[in-house]
């Protein structure tokens, strides 16, 4: 074995003086410098200022700010939603609460502070004559009749509300007769289609206003005082009383 390899490598390359040169290997020539046009990244417009994150679909303003009408755009397409379109907060509308008293009717939306209507309702007060001295509430049918149109004057003329997309709250007397429930109830189904009615004692409903379980409401009406205790959100109807001292 030599001592020295270079040597040794001098050696083989004079014994075989005529072996065939190795191929070249290929060659793979490379650019200096990538053209810039492969390299330029897209440019913000100038009127989006840097670093801030632009919608599609939205147009911002000289101060960088979504104007209104963007923000509408924004909100109707779904793209502050997730992407899943409009939201039940969106789509759900105030409920109407109708409280039918003895001389006045007051009609409003949930969530506001005062109603939006109080007028006049002779024809609530209607009774059937059944003696000379005795009357009664009218029957289911004639119901129907009267509230067919009273309900149709409160949506178009008062409120000017859609009554198909709005749930409907009732704010139920205690005496009140089961044939006025009931042709009530057919004529807000059947005739206006409400998605929803709830029926509700009114000497209840001041304490949801109030957040209290427990308390006493007194309720002076047209023609009569009324008081209903209340303990832990249940109406005590066996302590009902009311004077005719309205």
């Amino acid at each position: 074995i030599p001592s020295n390899p270079s040597h040794s490598a001098r050696a083989m390359a004079d014994e075989a003086p005529n072996a065939p040169a190795a191929a070249a290997a290929p060659t793979v020539s490379l650019p200096s410098r990538l053209p810039k046009s492969s390299l330029a990244l897209p440019k913000a417009s100038p009127s989006s200022p840097a670093g801030k994150l632009q919608l599609p679909g939205a147009s911002p303003s000289s101060s960088g700010r979504l104007s209104t009408s963007s923000w509408k755009g924004l909100r109707g397409s779904g793209l502050l939603l997730g992407g899943i379109g409009r939201s039940s907060f969106f789509a759900e509308k105030q409920a109407l609460v109708l409280c039918f008293g003895e001389a006045f009717t007051k009609v409003g939306l949930a969530g506001e502070n005062r109603p939006r209507a109080i007028f006049r309702s002779p024809e609530l007060r209607r009774r059937r004559m059944l003696g000379p001295e005795l009357s009664g509430t009218l029957s289911q049918e004639e119901w129907v009749q009267v509230l067919s149109d009273f309900m149709n004057r409160i949506f178009f003329q008062h409120l000017h509300l859609s009554p198909k997309d709005r749930r409907v709250v009732i704010c139920d007397g205690v005496y009140s007769s089961q044939q006025f429930r009931s042709a009530l109830a057919f004529v807000l189904f059947k005739l206006f289609a409400v998605p929803s009615v709830c029926f509700v004692l009114e000497l209840v409903l001041p304490l949801y206003l109030t957040g209290l379980h427990s308390g006493l409401v007194v309720d002076l009406g047209f023609g009569s005082a009324k008081v209903l205790p209340s303990s832990a959100g249940v109406p005590l109807l066996s302590a009902f009383s009311d004077a005719n001292c309205g």
